[in-house]
């Protein structure tokens, strides 16, 4: 399904799992070469400047080929077809460019893949007059397909965010609209819950699942923020215990995710946890009964963070079997197996059983 050579994207995070060992001299130079000479990879990626120069060359390519063709067709009411042709032949190039040249996040294709999903889907709206719902479909259709095909983590952060706002129409026009940011909440939850569970899934997807995770969590906090922050005093007097769980949810989930992330060794969770302590600290600001505490509370944030970063430094080497954190990347298991094998072949297929016996078990048998 994937548009990308699945093989070099395979030797691609080998090589790069490589070259973390050899920097922490787990591996000779010698055999950093010998790993790199039977991996070859063929994509073509840039470093960060230059993929932001090509990306932002690419859009400005993409909307010179809006404005040209609109000023040859003389006409204004046709900006839905001429978006969707646009986003046809952006998606025919980036199609060339991985097929053809191999791009793999030079900026060329990032900015192709999100310049067609935008095109579609201002497009589609315009030539068939979508409602709110169907936009919201729309979107996630779209960002579902790119995320799949071409791997790219902010279409996964548009499927997600559709996803979410589909759910907030639906539950605009139910009874259950009070409980919206509690239900979005809980919904985030359980696709981090999903995400964080899925080990069978192909290698290349890790990168995507970590952004999907990060946003759930970011997500899950962040609509029960805008609740507290943007619902009027009327909303809190009629809805006194609703508020009173947002509250302190407000300040339970960051706390949940430190403690939780350090217990696991979650990057993931923990990292979120200390972004979240900040957003935590504004909601309080906001309030009107908070505001006179507002140094206060700014310094308890600041406290949290510098205290969590101190663990992470104290752990940073055992402590009486405590570490901050494992190795989480499952794939770096894969590669150092795959390269073992490769580096001593004579033992592709080390015997199982015990004993010195052709039968195993604790004892020697005629073979021996």
């Amino acid at each position: 399904m994937i548009a990308y050579n699945r093989t070099w994207l395979a030797h691609r995070e080998i090589l790069q799992d490589a070259e973390d060992a050899l920097h922490q001299q787990s591996i000779t130079v010698e055999e950093f070469e010998t790993i790199k000479t039977q991996h070859p990879v063929g994509i073509y990626t840039l470093g960060t400047f230059p993929r932001l120069g090509l990306y932002l060359l690419t859009w400005l390519v993409a909307w010179c080929c809006v404005g040209l063709m609109l000023m040859l067709l003389f006409y204004s009411n046709v900006f839905g077809g001429v978006f969707i042709t646009v986003a046809v032949l952006l998606i025919a190039a980036l199609e060339y460019f991985i097929a053809r040249k191999f791009h793999f996040k030079t900026g060329v294709d990032d900015a192709f893949c999100h310049a067609a999903i935008l095109f579609l889907v201002m497009g589609a709206d315009d030539v068939f007059r979508l409602s709110v719902l169907q936009s919201g479909w729309t979107v996630f259709m779209v960002a579902f397909v790119f995320t799949i095909r071409y791997l790219n983590g902010v279409s996964a952060v548009a499927t997600f965010l559709s996803a979410m706002f589909v759910f907030y129409t639906f539950l605009e026009n139910t009874p259950l609209h009070v409980y919206t940011p509690l239900l979005l909440c809980s919904i985030s939850l359980l696709v981090f819950g999903v995400f964080q569970r899925i080990s069978k899934a192909p290698h290349y997807y890790e990168g995507l699942f970590t952004v999907i995770k990060v946003v759930a969590l970011i997500f899950s906090h962040g609509v029960i923020s805008y609740s507290l922050i943007f619902s009027t005093p009327v909303h809190h007097k009629a809805n006194f215990v609703l508020h009173c769980i947002e509250l302190i949810l407000c300040v339970l989930l960051p706390l949940g995710f430190i403690l939780l992330g350090f217990k696991q060794r979650n990057k993931v969770l923990f990292r979120s946890g200390l972004v979240l302590i900040l957003l935590t600290c504004y909601v309080f600001m906001s309030l009107s009964a908070f505001e006179q505490y507002g140094v206060w509370i700014s310094l308890i944030g600041l406290a949290g963070i510098f205290f969590a970063w101190y663990l992470i430094k104290f752990f940073k080497n055992p402590f009486k079997g405590h570490i901050a954190f494992a190795e989480e990347n499952e794939h770096y298991e894969y590669s150092k197996s795959v390269i073992n094998v490769e580096q001593y072949p004579d033992i592709k297929n080390p015997p199982t059983g015990f004993g010195g016996g052709s039968f195993g078990g604790g004892g020697a048998s005629g073979s021996f």
